[in-house]
């Protein structure tokens, strides 16, 4: 509110043919990555309605008086795009993150994912002087399930071994 507030009194004071129009993405923006799409877009409302009420009581003049209206919903209509663009960019970000580091078939943690917690913990372990410990399993004649019983037995496999380890 208080970016806004500065955004809009700078706007207000600025003459005519300068507008900070585009300054005001900065909170819509903020709002949006960082607390989410409903608080993107009360912060656009806020934004569009302290432009407009610079606007209309700075000193510029239109030959129609239905122009700051029109302006006013074309720029609420901008901020309204950004914060849902912006929505849908970080879900996206978040979900290939998520992709990036969970295997498919198992929904387990990958290899990256490994290695991005045990470089984690190895940093804990050495700040805190605490022991670290990492414990591996083998499935013994994994290799026979799937030539025998086949790929989709070894899938349902793998599969219950993943959600037997994670509930327990």
């Amino acid at each position: 509110a208080v970016c806004i507030s500065c955004i809009s009194v700078i706007d207000f004071y600025l003459e005519p043919g300068i507008s900070l129009l585009v300054f005001y993405l900065f909170p819509v923006f903020l709002a949006t990555w960082y607390s989410g799409k409903t608080a993107g877009m009360t912060i656009s409302l806020l934004c569009a309605a302290a432009w407009f009420f610079s606007d209309v009581l700075g000193a510029v003049t239109y030959t129609h008086p239905v122009i700051p209206y029109w302006n006013l919903t074309v720029t609420l209509g901008v901020f309204i795009i950004v914060t849902a663009s912006l929505h849908l960019l970080k879900e996206a970000l978040r979900n290939a993150n998520e992709l990036a580091r969970t295997d498919t078939l198992t929904g387990a943690a990958n290899r990256r994912a490994f290695f991005e917690i045990a470089g984690t913990e190895l940093k804990r372990m050495n700040r805190y002087k605490r022991p670290f410990t990492i414990a591996y399993l083998d499935l013994d004649e994994f290799k026979h399930v799937n030539d025998n019983l086949g790929h989709e037995a070894g899938d349902l496999l793998l599969r219950c071994v993943a959600s037997t380890i994670k509930n327990n």
